[in-house]
């Protein structure tokens, strides 16, 4: 078994119990991840593997969940030694620091949320609708990396972090939204009814519904 440990000044509050589904490699042809920039000043020498890793798991599984033929099948992943952020994603791109990369090597997380921004190809104007652009793509970090993807990487939780699972804020970038979006996938799931390996419009949740009606909608009012 293993257990995430809620934590505050050191000392244990809750250990809850998991169960973590340890994640396939499902490498085919049809879905590729290209390399470019500085990845020769990212120090950590496992850091690429652990990426590559990460994307052919999580990106076939994204694309399958929430895409609808429009989602590019090849991710060029740019390491900027320029950059002085942490990571951004634009149509068939993802860019990381490398700054960032060599002191964070650890922290592969992120790339999850990006290449869900990679999958959603929403037509909207990006300021009118952060909110559920950012926390939708929480919601993909948490479940198919965070929850689903392997026990190399346990993520700790404390109280009195901001940027906690239990920080139950609502703006951009809250973690308290993706707590609600998983929440609400938990209460209101996708379920395949009919047993054809992949459900109808009819049969999904409100978390894949909202998705389905935003990249299936010219015009937003």
């Amino acid at each position: 078994k293993y257990y995430i440990n809620i934590v505050q000044d050191n000392n244990c509050l809750q250990s809850i119990p998991i169960t973590i589904e340890e994640g396939t490699d499902p490498r085919n042809d049809k879905f590729h991840l290209m390399l470019a920039g500085d990845w020769d000043l990212i120090k950590d020498a496992n850091y690429q593997k652990n990426m590559e890793d990460l994307f052919y798991n999580v990106y076939p599984r994204l694309i399958a969940r929430w895409g609808i033929g429009n989602e590019p099948n090849t991710i060029i992943f740019h390491a900027d030694v320029t950059y002085d952020g942490v990571a951004y994603a634009m149509d068939n791109t993802v860019t990381v620091a490398t700054n960032y990369a060599n002191q964070n090597p650890h922290d592969i997380g992120f790339f999850s949320h990006e290449l869900t921004h990679n999958a959603q190809q929403y037509d909207f104007y990006y300021g009118d609708n952060a909110w559920w652009t950012e926390n939708m793509a929480n919601l993909g970090r948490f479940r198919y990396f965070e929850w689903g993807y392997s026990t190399k990487f346990i993520v700790m939780l404390d109280v009195k972090n901001k940027s906690s699972l239990w920080d139950w804020g609502y703006s951009s970038y809250a973690d308290g939204g993706k707590a609600f979006l998983t929440y609400l996938d938990w209460k209101y799931p996708t379920i395949d009814k009919n047993g054809n390996g992949k459900a109808e419009v009819e049969e999904y949740g409100v978390i894949d519904l909202i998705n389905h009606t935003i990249k299936n909608t010219t015009k937003l009012i």
